[in-house]
């Protein structure tokens, strides 16, 4: 019996590693650069998929053989794979790495889809319906950089050019679902329902001197979104306000903190991120502190926006 783990499937299963806190070494990696023949039986696959697989799409596997079996979708690859694609849990069983198996998943999905997905997959958390906020904190399973490495080595690959476009606009380390939504909306063209931002880093650190540690009882910051060179800094806010003393005095602090490290910090709550007309004031102040002007080049752009807005601010990918 030999198993291929790949697709959506090898994504739940890096998942479920970096959640339980036993991913695979750097030991797990194989130099082989084509598969097998697939050999397993449903039962067998299942039996081992059974412990991370919750997701209700069919088990996804690769073979280089045409198999058919209920709930289980094959992906045939007869070519040869970049090495390092592919990890192996035992002997019989291998898992795609997180760059192959978001190529495959990019095949298969809109664009869209696709980025909410690589957006998850290089940020901090896992949707998960169980937990209050809907997500989970857990370390990336991949990063942009680690993708387009990948790239430049499977352009053979289906799915390769696609991935490639997502990952041209996704960032590394979003911290949230709705950190995701904001970031794709600001940052966008306008021919998707953006407004083309330029890209800035996602939580990034602020290092603090030894006196603001002390003041503060902490030895950083991190800002949901930072434009370092315009020095301009947003937060999302999930509550809209906080009336407790202690979180606005805590507010305060940090403010005041970031404002000595000569940052302008602007603040994106739930219900301005909800709205069209404050999601677009905020990206003009954006804008206008880095020295440009929101430009919609997109005569479908009002459409556009709608369908981005509905799709990641109710996306559960």
């Amino acid at each position: 019996m030999t198993i291929y783990i790949t697709g959506y499937t090898a994504l739940e299963y890096w998942r479920w590693q970096m959640l339980t806190g036993t991913c695979l070494d750097r030991s797990a990696k194989t130099k082989a650069t084509r598969l097998g023949r697939c050999s397993e039986t449903p039962n067998e696959i299942k039996e081992f998929c059974n412990s991370f697989h919750q997701d209700s799409r069919p088990i996804h596997l690769a073979c280089a053989n045409k198999r058919n079996y209920p709930n289980i979708h094959f992906h045939l690859i007869t070519q040869e794979l970049p090495p390092n694609s592919l990890f192996k849990i035992n002997s019989k069983v291998y898992v795609a790495s997180p760059e192959l198996a978001l190529a495959q998943v990019a095949n298969a999905e809109s664009f869209i889809d696709t980025l909410l997905i690589m957006f998850e997959a290089c940020g901090h958390y896992t949707l998960d319906n169980s937990d209050t906020r809907g997500f989970r904190q857990r370390p990336p399973l991949t990063s942009i950089k680690k993708l387009h490495a990948f790239t430049k080595h499977a352009k053979s690959i289906y799915g390769i050019k696609a991935l490639c476009k997502a990952a041209h606009n996704a960032i590394d380390g979003s911290a949230s679902p709705r950190e995701t939504a904001a970031a794709l909306l600001l940052t966008l063209p306008s021919r998707y329902g953006g407004y083309g931002l330029e890209k800035p880093k996602l939580n990034e650190k602020i290092e603090l001197s030894k006196s603001q540690q002390h003041a503060l009882g902490k030895q950083f910051l991190r800002v949901d979104m930072l434009w370092e060179k315009a020095h301009i800094a947003l937060e999302y806010d999930s509550d809209a306000f906080h009336c407790d003393s202690k979180d606005i005095s805590r507010d305060s602090r940090r403010r005041n903190m970031l404002e000595l490290h000569n940052i302008n910090v602007l603040t994106l709550t739930r219900d301005e991120l909800n709205s069209i007309d404050d999601t677009e004031r905020i990206a003009k102040l954006i804008a206008h502190g880095l020295g440009k002007r929101l430009r919609i080049r997109s005569d479908g752009f009002v459409q556009a926006r709608y369908a981005l807005r509905n799709k990641v601010l109710s996306s559960h990918h």
